[in-house]
């Protein structure tokens, strides 16, 4: 779970259902290192102006957002029309 900041917390399955969900237990997330490209929006975008700059790659690319979106869009059809939907992926 993320809490759009820089709160983590993640969960583990565990054996054993409470009913049709799977049981889980915390696990400790390690600490973020400020040295990876970490601080919120304000650090995507720096990160963004940096690769703009320097030429490197950026953390985001709207190349793997798009594939994103298609997942998105997928499980909208999906839950409209009740049926699995597939995605096609693809590369460049």
């Amino acid at each position: 779970l993320w809490d759009g900041h820089d709160g983590l917390m993640a969960e583990v399955v565990a054996s054993g259902r409470d009913g049709i969900i799977d049981k889980t237990h915390s696990i400790e997330v390690p600490a973020l290192d400020p040295a990876d490209r970490v601080g919120g929006h304000l650090g995507i975008i720096q990160d963004f102006m940096r690769a703009i700059e320097t030429g490197s790659e950026p953390e985001t690319r709207g190349v793997d957002n798009i594939k994103s979106l298609a997942m998105v869009f997928g499980a909208i059809e999906s839950a409209e029309t009740g049926r699995r939907v597939a995605i096609a992926t693809q590369e460049g």
